[in-house]
Formats: C-alpha cells, sequence, structure tokens
C-alpha cells in the first residue's frame, strides 16, 4: 500500500513538471508512461529482493531442521570461518549435541535476546541469543548461542562464534549468548570454558576474585602469589568488555591451554593451563604483549610450571571499564 501511494505521488510530481515544460499531451503522456514502466520495475526489483530476503531463515530455524533431520554438516556450516579453524574439538561437540538431543521440534517455550553493536569506519553487530524449545520427546532443551551477524573488519567471523545446547526445565528463562570459547560447549570443555570466563571478568571489573576463584591450590600456595594477583589485576583491567576477542583450548600432551586475544592497545594474548588436579582450575598463566598489526606469536607463549608470569603493561590505561 505504501509503495502505491509513492508510485502516485511520483507520478502527480511527474505530470506536473511536464505540463510546466510546455509538452504537448502526446508527448506527456509517453513519457508518464514510459516513468512508470521504469518506477514498475524498480518496485519487482524490490520485491524480488525483499521476497529473497523473507525467505532466508533464521539461524535458530536452520539449527532446529538440523538437529530434527541430524545433519551434522549443515549445523556446522552455520558456525563462522574463523570459529570452524580456531575450535579443533567440534566434532566432540557435535558429538554430545547430537547424543543429547531426542525427539524432533514441537514448539519455542521461550526466547531471549541482546544485541552488541559498534560503528565506526568498519561496523560490527554481535547478537546473544537464548532459546527454549520443546521436542515431540517431551522434553525442554535450552540453546544459547553468540553470532556475529556483521563484522566488516573481519568478515571471516560472520556466523555463530560460540553454542550451547543442553536439557532444562519448562520454565528455564535467563540472558542469550554462550561460551567465551570458540565452538560448541561440551562437558569436558567445561573447566576450561570456567577459567577463560574469570580471567576475562577480572579484566573487565578490576575485581580479585574473579582471578583468584580460576587459580588451583597448587598455584595459590605458590611463594607471593597474592602480590601477583593484585598487580595483574591492577594493571590489565577495566577493559571493555567488547575488546576481549577470539578465545579457543588446545589439549597437548603436556596438558590443556586456553588461549585467549584480548584487543587492548597494544593487544594482550593470555595462555592458561589447566590443572591436573582440577580440571576447573588453572596451574599457570603467561600473558604476551603482541603490537597491534603483529600476528600472534606461536612460540614462548605458554606457562613454565606453576605461576604467573606477565610483563607489566604499556600504560596509558586501557580503556575505561563498563558501568555495572
Amino acid at each position: 500500500m505504501k509503495r502505491a501511494r509513492c508510485v502516485f505521488s511520483a507520478l502527480m510530481a511527474a505530470l506536473m513538471i511536464l505540463s510546466l515544460a510546455g509538452c504537448s499531451r502526446r508527448e506527456w503522456l509517453d513519457k508518464l508512461r514510459e516513468m512508470q514502466r521504469e518506477i514498475s520495475q524498480e518496485i519487482a526489483e524490490q520485491n524480488v529482493s525483499q521476497s529473497d530476503e523473507e525467505k532466508k531463515p533464521e539461524t535458530i530455524d536452520v539449527l532446529i531442521e538440523a538437529l530434527d533431520k541430524r545433519d551434522r554438516d549443515l549445523f556446522k556450516s552455520l558456525f563462522s570461518k574463523n570459529t570452524l579453524s580456531l575450535a579443533d574439538d567440534m566434532d566432540k561437540g557435535l558429538d554430545y549435541i547430537f547424543g543429547v538431543y531426542e525427539g524432533e521440534f514441537s514448539g519455542t517455550v521461550y526466547r531471549n535476546y541482546s544485541a552488541d553493536k559498534h560503528y565506526g569506519e568498519k561496523n560490527t553487530t554481535l547478537i546473544n541469543s537464548i532459546y527454549v524449545i520443546q521436542t515431540t520427546a517431551e522434553k525442554y532443551y535450552c540453546i544459547r548461542y553468540s553470532i556475529w551477524t556483521v563484522q566488516e573488519k573481519d568478515p571471516d567471523s560472520v556466523g555463530i562464534y560460540s553454542l550451547d545446547l543442553s536439557e532444562c526445565d519448562k520454565d528455564q528463562q535467563g540472558g542469550g549468548g554462550s561460551s567465551w570459547l570458540a565452538g560448541i560447549t561440551y562437558p569436558e570443555r567445561e573447566g576450561a570454558e570456567s577459567v577463560a570466563g574469570k580471567i576475562a571478568c577480572a579484566m573487565i571489573w578490576g575485581d580479585e576474585k574473579y582471578l583468584r576463584d580460576a587459580l588451583s591450590d597448587e598455584l595459590l600456595a605458590t611463594e607471593g602469589i597474592d602480590r601477583k594477583v593484585t598487580a595483574y589485576v591492577k594493571d590489565y583491567s577495566t577493559i571493555n568488555s567488547s575488546t576481549v576477542g577470539d578465545c579457543w583450548v588446545r589439549v597437548k600432551e603436556e596438558g590443556t591451554h586456553v588461549y585467549l586475544m584480548v584487543n587492548t592497545r597494544p593487544r594482550t594474548f593470555i595462555v592458561a593451563r589447566m590443572s591436573k588436579e582440577q580440571p576447573d582450575k588453572m596451574s599457570g598463566m603467561k600473558v604476551t604483549i603482541v603490537p597491534v598489526d603483529a600476528s600472534i606469536p606461536q612460540e614462548d607463549v605458554e606457562p613454565e610450571g606453576t605461576g604467573l608470569d606477565f610483563p607489566k603493561f604499556p600504560h596509558p590505561p586501557l580503556c575505561p571499564a563498563p558501568k555495572k
């Protein structure tokens, strides 16, 4: 209806212009028909474009379709190129997801999301979603995921960054978004996710309790640990949450390591080694300062032994902390 009014207004304006220009009746009728054809063609092209956009299913719809069809490739295709390159444990996550999910989708019980948008030279939009769905097996599942829908600075990041699916109660609610770690959450890596989150929160809020809670008993018993925790949080805190970048996990012969890039200026690259005795804590952490335009260093970035190893951050201070 709105388009029809626009077309009518455009044609009337054209008629008035041609009349004022002194055109004959035949001339302005011919010109009017020509303009009408051009406007109709433009509307038709817009309709096709909008129709194609309307046909594009939402991410959650494709996720549910993949779950119902047990289509691992379709499910995996929704993740960004960067996530697929960082998360070398995607198959373990898929095994867990498809092992937990029973029945087929029968309805949505709850949905919510938040959006984190940044405008400037390069626009970005990160959406943190949550859905609670019911299946024909009379079970309820909570699906949380974080997805870049716009990432002009790094187009390979467009797509799902992280996702968590778990069985839940019917009245499950809450905020959206998934793990700090790229990929799919599964039980064996929940300890690494916890440590990554606590390191990030200590840097965002400037609160020692987050970092201290991530340390193993062995690390807490090392000499001067209280002083080091205080010094680290003082020097590497009050950053904006949007500067926390990619985070991933690697399982190696010498143990499980968590890698976290914080896009401050200069960037902060953190590697934490998980404790073998306490799988949800870290036994060591090393920080490397990386120039803004430099690639991530590949050598001498992992902690040796038990302890916190970090250089003094080259101030001026980092970004101010967000308001609580």
